[in-house]
């Protein structure tokens, strides 16, 4: 599974029960802090914290648990804070009003802050696969065979996916084989259609992603990724790749010959 982006509308890692669980501590806390402000501010002001809490767990932990965080919010301010306590029927029926604007600005501001996290996700995964790049084109730059390429891009290739990948390039014979010699072989189909690919110019196929070396005359070899290509869908996963495919060409071209 890649480690990068995670989609903003969860928190990476954390169930929707943990979530939950920590909207309803986010709740408690304002709740706590409303109790502290009442001798010194009216009941409806209790609003703005509530708000400022679902602000908080939108952006930590995604639009459905800020969502769940403005209802609790309104049984909690209902219940606890407006006249009679510990009654979901208010004295004064303003209240409702109050409530369903409540609800209103508050599915609005969870879900404004939860793209708002979303795009910082992306733009930070961004600046990471842009470093990524950058030292494998260095280490690419230095690297003086065929076992330093082949270092470089797996390393480079797991920061980035979270998967692993092989170098395969031709021998004498025009066979395909793992680079460097010592590595474990891949599975005998997934050579073959590896080897496909390098001949016959085909693109990825079935259980792997395969991605043919060009050089500036022949094909130099093949970049396998044995994970699915679906995993690679998004447009940015796929010229993340390409744009590691170029140098690593490059420097293939240079090495080889």
């Amino acid at each position: 599974m890649k480690p990068e982006p995670r989609t903003a509308t969860q928190a990476p890692g954390v169930g929707w029960r943990a979530r939950a669980w920590r909207a309803v501590l986010v709740v408690g806390l304002c709740t706590a802090i409303s109790e502290l402000l009442l001798p010194y501010l009216d009941r409806t002001s209790a609003v703005t914290v509530y708000l400022a809490g679902v602000v908080y767990v939108a952006l930590r932990m995604g639009q459905a648990a800020a969502t769940f965080a403005v209802v609790l919010s309104i049984l909690a301010f209902d219940l606890l804070i407006v006249e009679p306590r510990w009654s979901f029927a208010p004295l004064d029926p303003q209240y409702y009003l109050t409530f369903l604007v409540m609800l209103v600005v508050g599915v609005l501001i969870g879900r404004l802050g939860a793209q708002a996290s979303l795009q910082t996700a992306l733009a930070e995964a961004r600046a990471r696969r842009a470093q990524a790049l950058s030292d494998l084109t260095g280490r690419l730059i230095a690297a003086r065979s065929p076992t330093d390429l082949a270092d470089a891009l797996e390393q480079a290739v797991q920061h980035s996916f979270g998967v692993d990948c092989a170098l395969l390039l031709p021998d004498a014979q025009g066979q395909l084989q793992r680079q460097p010699a010592g590595r474990a072989a891949l599975p005998a189909a997934l050579m073959a259609q590896a080897q496909a690919c390098f001949d016959q110019r085909d693109g990825a196929a079935g259980a792997a992603l395969l991605l043919r070396l060009q050089g500036t005359r022949d094909a130099l070899g093949v970049l396998a990724l044995p994970a699915p290509g679906e995993a690679f869908a998004a447009p940015e996963d796929r010229q993340l790749l390409d744009a590691m495919a170029d140098p690593l060409a490059l420097a293939l071209e240079r090495t080889l010959f």
